[in-house]
């Protein structure tokens, strides 16, 4: 069993590729933890089908302007890296698998 945590720009429950790609780990048993943007109606921590999703509170950016869709995500990278530097602390993870981030 591997403990794995992946980050993703992305919504957790819409998203289908990264979420397949965690509940398979999972269901093959290992630890999957999952950073991911927030969605309306769910807490900023569950656990869906053997995943624990950890939701980071902002929205996925929706709009026009090139300034602020970077800014966007230059927020999510900080949030998501003080979640996985604390998270790795605590859980000491095998993997950390970083999806589709644009390459700073």
């Amino acid at each position: 069993m591997k403990k794995v945590l992946m980050v993703a720009y992305t919504n957790y429950l819409t998203d289908a590729r990264p979420r397949r790609e965690a509940e398979t780990l999972a269901a093959r048993g290992d630890e999957v933890d999952f950073v991911s943007l927030a969605e309306k109606d769910h807490t900023s921590e569950e656990v869906v089908n053997k995943v624990r999703v950890l939701r980071l509170s902002m929205k996925r950016y929706r709009g026009d302007g090139g300034l602020n869709y970077v800014l966007s995500y230059i927020m999510f990278f900080i949030g998501a890296s003080a979640k996985v530097v604390c998270r790795y602390f605590v859980k000491r993870y095998d993997v950390i698998h970083i999806h589709t981030m644009p390459d700073f």
